[in-house]
């Protein structure tokens, strides 16, 4: 229903982005834990219309050629602009969850748990590919207001390739249904 959709989209930005500290205050993982216990929830309510689909990767191999490169040369291009990296790649829980846990949470997060409300409400594609793009790009951003000046530009750097990507990764989710298309795109 409308109803249940307002509701989950409302909870979730009210308490991912107005709840920041307090969710840090209980730990270093809380904020996972917190998306992972939303995610799972909300797809149990629409649990029907969840998909995997792994056939539909045959039709994204461009997309999946072309994302390698791209996230190579936006890494290296931030070194290039003087950004730099505030993670440190070097410590194998920080790559873990750069690499493996946050991607999976992010499309699960981005691509169905926002998306299937937003679809609720505005069943226009384009429509929840932007909103979803937007979300995903402010997340990013969010940080910002919480880390020292000196990380400011490279979050606003990361802000804007969220935007783009997000917006390529929704608009192939919309068109092929399947979560393991996104998910692929962002490892």
């Amino acid at each position: 229903s409308k109803g249940l959709a307002g509701l989950i989209l409302a909870f979730y930005l009210v308490v991912r982005f107005g709840f920041v500290r307090e969710l840090d205050c209980l730990g270093h993982f809380a904020s996972y834990i917190f998306e992972a216990a939303f995610v799972s929830a909300v797809l149990f309510f629409y649990r029907s219309r969840l998909k995997v689909g792994f056939a539909a990767l045959k039709k994204v191999v461009p997309d999946c050629v072309l994302a390698l490169p791209l996230g190579f040369g936006v890494f290296k291009l931030a070194g290039v602009l003087g950004l730099g990296n505030p993670f440190d790649l070097t410590d194998k829980e920080t790559l873990l969850f750069l690499l493996l846990l946050g991607p999976i949470l992010e499309e699960a997060i981005f691509r169905q748990a926002l998306w299937f409300p937003l679809e609720t409400l505005l069943p226009k594609p384009l429509v929840t590919v932007a909103l979803t793009s937007v979300i995903f790009a402010f997340a990013h951003f969010h940080a910002y207001f919480y880390v020292p000046a000196e990380i400011h530009p490279f979050i606003i750097y990361q802000t804007i390739y969220a935007l783009l990507i997000g917006a390529w990764w929704g608009y192939r989710y919309s068109t092929t249904r399947s979560l393991a298309v996104p998910l692929t795109l962002h490892l």
